[in-house]
């Protein structure tokens, strides 16, 4: 780096157009400046990240820019992407996988948690085979169950029928892509817990989270079986009926490790727990709400959620008030000011409303016509298996206000906590932790 400081930027109070959010961080031991900007040059309006960090044992300064499409326009991928151009003398942030199965990684790092599965983006050009025999590289089958390799899922709401009431179904993938590359080595790091993508278009997806590791089924070719669970999908266009059959034009991808849905990149309704989220432009047709059977569990429980929350944390939770009394609510505050409020009910109605989203960060909930927008970010994500959104408002370094909700399907039960404007509760990462600690203590 020639010059100390190398340049200086001047920020608004608030985020402007072609600005955007910048976060400054430690990347490995280094200063970081991540930043994530929405670019309006007169066209359509698009979102990038960017990443930029010092090494100081070297005097290298590095600087990267992503696109405006997955998965570079995802901050988080970008930063993983960075790492890998850092010195090897440098100490990694976690630990490489080792092998299923196999002896422990040798890798002297003790204290650090494994690595996450690699992002990595498999081409499989068949669609679901008819009787689940998977002979041939790119072929795959989903499953209804995956202790019976016979009982392919031939239709598109197969992929997804069981959002709703939690029902897993099965994988099974031919070790080698469409092109015959062998990626058995990749397939042995999966574990329980990680993410895939099924896609067939931006507006026909499907995604999975990993629940059972089978053993490879015996035989060959080289085959890997896992029972996954359905927490998010897009079903608009060819999407619906029955599956595809094989075309030289359509390909199948499976993206593990797949970005993270967020205010910015929405294109399409797509369906997340029981959070239906739309561009603020749709105007094609959207799931009408469906009564919900409630799940035969004791309502309210007995005794209530009393999570600890920590030091400094006073409230508690209490019953009565919304929804004919069948709510839970929240109230809890902080010595340092911030506060904890929200509602825990059974839900009724599936999907729970839907949220309108504009192309940048601004949305509006409920009803088009409603005055008023709030800048904010929405993340669709998992929460120890459970499809939650999270918020935060963009003004101020911390973000003003956040909020979390997430859906537990085995008691039907919907979490909705918000956070305040002052701390710590004005961080959704502290958020998500504290909300962690009203999960059933069974799962």
């Amino acid at each position: 780096m020639p010059v100390w400081p190398s340049d200086v930027s001047f920020h608004p109070n608030a985020p402007a157009v072609n600005r955007g959010i910048h976060e400054w961080i430690v990347i490995d031991g280094r200063p970081a400046e991540v930043i994530r900007w929405r670019r309006d040059d007169g066209g359509e309006p698009r979102e990038t990240t960017g990443v930029s960090l010092y090494d100081a044992a070297t005097g290298v300064s590095y600087w990267f820019s992503g696109g405006h499409k997955p998965p570079t326009n995802d901050p988080e991928v970008l930063v993983e992407l960075v790492r890998k151009f850092l010195p090897d003398a440098h100490p990694s942030a976690c630990r490489p996988r080792a092998p299923a199965g196999g002896r422990s990684n040798d890798v002297a790092t003790p204290g650090l948690e494994d690595c996450g599965l690699p992002v990595l983006t498999l081409g499989y050009d068949r669609p679901p085979t008819a009787t689940g025999s998977v002979t041939d590289a790119g072929d795959y089958a989903f499953l209804s169950d995956p202790d019976d390799l016979t009982t392919t899922i031939t239709t598109y709401e197969g992929l997804r029928d069981g959002l709703r009431e939690g029902n897993p179904i099965g994988l099974l993938l031919h070790q080698s892509d469409d092109r015959g590359v062998s990626y058995a080595a990749f397939y042995d790091l999966v574990r329980v817990g990680d993410l895939v993508q099924w896609w067939q278009s931006s507006s026909c997806w499907v995604r999975y989270q990993v629940t059972e590791i089978h053993p490879d089924p015996p035989g060959s070719p080289p085959r890997t079986l896992l029972t996954i669970q359905v927490y998010s999908y897009a079903a608009h266009g060819w999407c619906s009926g029955t599956l595809a059959p094989p075309d030289d034009y359509l390909r199948q991808l499976f993206d593990w490790t797949p970005w993270v849905i967020r205010t910015g990149n929405i294109t399409v309704p797509f369906q997340h727990g029981p959070f239906l989220v739309a561009p603020e432009d749709w105007d094609g047709p959207l799931s009408a709400p469906d009564a919900v059977t409630l799940i035969d569990t004791p309502w309210p429980p007995d005794p209530l959620p009393d999570p600890d929350l920590g030091l400094g944390w006073t409230g508690g939770v209490s019953a009565g008030g919304l929804d004919d009394g069948d709510a839970l609510f929240v109230s809890y505050r902080h010595e340092s000011g911030g506060r904890l409020e929200g509602a825990i009910y059974r839900l009724s109605v599936w999907p729970r409303g839907v949220t309108f989203h504009q192309d940048s960060w601004q949305w509006r909930y409920g009803p088009r016509d409603r005055p008023g927008l709030d800048q904010s970010i929405h993340e669709w994500i998992l929460i120890d298996g459970r499809p939650a959104e999270v918020t935060y408002d963009i003004e101020g370094a911390l973000g003003e206000n956040a909020g979390v909700s997430f859906y537990d399907a085995a008691t039907g039960v919907l979490y909705v906590l918000t956070g305040s404007h002052q701390p710590p509760t004005n961080d959704p990462e502290i958020l998500i932790e504290l909300a962690r600690k009203f999960l059933p203590t069974a799962r």
